[in-house]
């Protein structure tokens, strides 16, 4: 019963969304527990996505990215109240409206309230890295470093070159070597091979004022891909949700790439709404429903909307991907969350029963 109204639930909101392609998938503590494609990898062909298809995670990026910061917290090479300039001397630059460029600190960036202004309109849109270390005296922060939240994919930019120096090697690269690959995330990366290409799903805009869809270029974001540059699937993202759930691990070893007490301190909001309805912890949302919390993430752009979240307590994860950056895939998988917490998690079927047919049913 309770996959009937999973799988009911998640065809009636794409279908409402109109999402031209997706991958909606369960995680159950350390297992893929259960997964569904809809619609087509792209509208001029007739395959359908599936739990190996490649999306663009966007923001998704983002957790990855304060992971990395915290293994090298752990290490010793960093401290989270450690100001960014000691890190990276160059941001000394900035325009501070208020307080100094001391007071921006690592833990600042990873719960966005630095006060870097969300819209920085003095660089360029995806600057290279290059580029980005150039502009910083024209960034602006315009609020008192710690007392509004302002969300800033700049501020994740910084975070990446943070890794990139005390990681001692590109951002991208450290990411791959000390994340991806030792959680198995064996298709995921930055940069889209050939091989890769073949099953990345196209992402789709809807046309101005006008029926239909067109397909939207998808170019690295260079000096921004500690923000939203990664790409990776249902089957491979599941890695990084069952990690969470590992939090009684008191050394980080293998695929588990950052010790429990990390993570759980990853989980804990930084702040939180005037309603306690939202908060964030470092490089994670917290959002409230009913008697439950939600951790996770979400991203879009370029054609792609995604969402990821998860409940420590019923160690289930939901994760959301489609090519169509107008939908909003944080409410589904909260949707199927629900489904779960009122049904018992032993109801999601268990992958040794996958579903009927390895090319799973079409959807909208």
């Amino acid at each position: 019963a309770v996959r009937a109204r999973l799988e009911a639930r998640v065809a009636e909101l794409l279908s409402e969304y109109r999402a031209p392609g997706a991958v909606v998938a369960v995680v159950r503590d350390q297992r893929l527990a259960w997964w569904r494609g809809y619609g087509r990898l792209d509208l001029a062909s007739d395959a359908i996505p599936d739990a190996d298809t490649l999306f663009r995670l966007q923001s998704i990026t983002k957790p990855f990215t304060g992971l990395a910061i915290m293994q090298l917290r752990d290490a010793g090479l960093l401290d989270l109240d450690d100001p960014l300039v000691r890190h990276l001397p160059e941001f000394a630059a900035v325009q501070m409206r208020h307080g100094a460029a001391d007071d921006v600190t690592l833990r600042l960036l990873l719960c966005h309230h630095s006060g870097l202004l969300s819209e920085q309109t003095k660089i360029p849109q995806t600057p290279s890295r290059a580029q980005l270390l150039a502009s910083l005296g024209h960034l602006e922060v315009g609020s008192r470093p710690g007392t509004e939240f302002k969300y800033s994919n700049v501020g994740f930019a910084l975070l990446g070159e943070v890794i990139a120096r005390r990681g001692g090697r590109p951002y991208r690269d450290y990411v791959r070597d000390e994340v991806l690959e030792p959680l198995g995330m064996a298709s995921s990366g930055f940069e889209v091979t050939p091989t890769h290409r073949a099953n990345l799903a196209t992402g789709y805009e809807a046309l101005p004022n006008q029926d239909g869809l067109a397909a939207v270029p998808s170019p690295p974001m260079d000096g921004l891909a500690a923000a939203g540059d990664l790409h990776a699937s249902a089957r491979d993202l599941a890695r990084m949700v069952a990690l969470q759930f590992r939090l009684d691990a008191p050394i980080r070893a293998g695929a588990q790439v950052l010790r429990g007490a990390s993570l759980a301190e990853m989980h804990r909001p930084q702040f939180l709404d005037a309603e306690w309805r939202t908060g964030y912890g470092l490089a994670l949302f917290a959002l409230r429903r009913g008697d439950h919390v939600y951790l996770g993430h979400t991203g879009s752009g370029a054609g792609y909307r995604v969402a990821t979240f998860f409940s420590v307590p019923i160690r289930s994860g939901v994760i959301a991907l489609t090519t169509q950056s107008t939908t909003d895939m944080r409410h589904l998988a909260m949707d199927v969350l629900d489904i779960i917490w009122d049904a018992g998690v032993d109801a999601v079927s268990d992958p040794s029963s996958p579903p009927a047919s390895s090319a799973p049913g079409r959807g909208p």
